[in-house]
């Protein structure tokens, strides 16, 4: 799910993961009337995947994002990026962190269940979800 066009995400996935592209779908900007903060992306990628809102987490890095997947009952990771944003508290962020994180820059969670190791991985996701 985007707000990019179909082209600009195609030439991407292409750049990245050439013949091997790992996304069974994507939604882009062209694929629906609603735009963020609508939840209307969001609802429409649910529908394509067949899997339940409940068992779906989304990760975001803007405040339209994460209104359009709190809209569409989502639950969301709201990832900082480097665009200075402001979330405000009237935001019902249930988990908001610096970064991904990976072996050589760790996850501080801002808000959120408590991470034991030092970036997001499956088990973090497991503990947000029970925790939704």
């Amino acid at each position: 799910m985007t707000s990019s066009s179909r082209i600009q995400v195609t030439l991407l996935v292409n750049l990245l993961f050439g013949d091997k592209n790992p996304f069974e779908f994507f939604i882009s900007s062209e694929d629906v009337d609603l735009h963020k903060p609508h939840p209307l992306p969001y609802l429409k990628a649910i529908a394509l995947s067949g899997i339940k809102s409940s068992n779906s987490i989304v990760f975001e890095d803007s405040i339209p994002g994460v209104k359009s997947s709190l809209s569409a009952k989502i639950p969301t990771i709201c990832v900082k990026s480097n665009i200075p944003t402001y979330f405000d508290k009237d935001l019902p962020l249930k988990c908001l962190v610096n970064s991904l994180g990976d072996d050589k820059k760790n996850t501080k969670v801002i808000t959120g269940p408590k991470l034991n190791g030092k970036y997001i991985n499956y088990e973090y996701l497991v503990k947000f979800l029970n925790n939704c």
